[in-house]
């Protein structure tokens, strides 16, 4: 389904949802933080906030000017809430379905530090670029020990 373009993702989403009597308003608040979290953790010199794209979108779904808009009002977007510069972004979902080198190349030009992908890799100061950056996910069924067997590259 996220190979879909953005209107008809959001229809096919919104007849799932209304078929299986699911809220899906109520599942986005449950699952996001609010912008006055967003300004707790921003305000700790130890956290770097980064964006998205503004509608989380597929970037391989999107022409090239959208997929440039999304990545650019994501950021946007987040440096308004902020007060400040946002330097990095993140792909939306990452995999190596959701983007292209292109879209790598789009978040460089729009003047990001780093693009960081879901690409799992471990990192090497002389090769990695940072415009691709792999990104480590720890979810709930992760143990310590499994997470320093992945940060040792494992």
């Amino acid at each position: 389904m996220r190979g879909l373009p953005p209107a008809r993702l959001m229809h096919a989403i919104g007849d799932l949802c209304a078929r299986y009597d699911v809220d899906r308003r109520a599942l986005a608040r449950d699952a996001q933080i609010t912008w006055d979290q967003v300004a707790v953790l921003a305000a700790d010199p130890r956290v770097t906030i980064g964006s998205a794209s503004v509608n989380y979108s597929v970037l391989t779904s999107l022409n090239d000017e959208a997929a440039r808009r999304d990545i650019a009002m994501g950021r946007a977007v987040l440096e308004t809430a902020l007060q400040r510069p946002v330097c990095h972004v993140a792909i939306p979902f990452g995999d190596a379905y959701s983007f292209d080198r292109k879209h790598l190349e789009m978040a460089r030009a729009a003047g990001c530090a780093s693009t960081v992908t879901a690409i799992p890799d471990t990192l090497d100061p002389e090769t990695t670029d940072p415009h691709g950056l792999p990104r480590l996910i720890w979810n709930d069924g992760m143990t310590l020990r499994g997470l320093r067997a992945r940060l040792a590259g494992y």
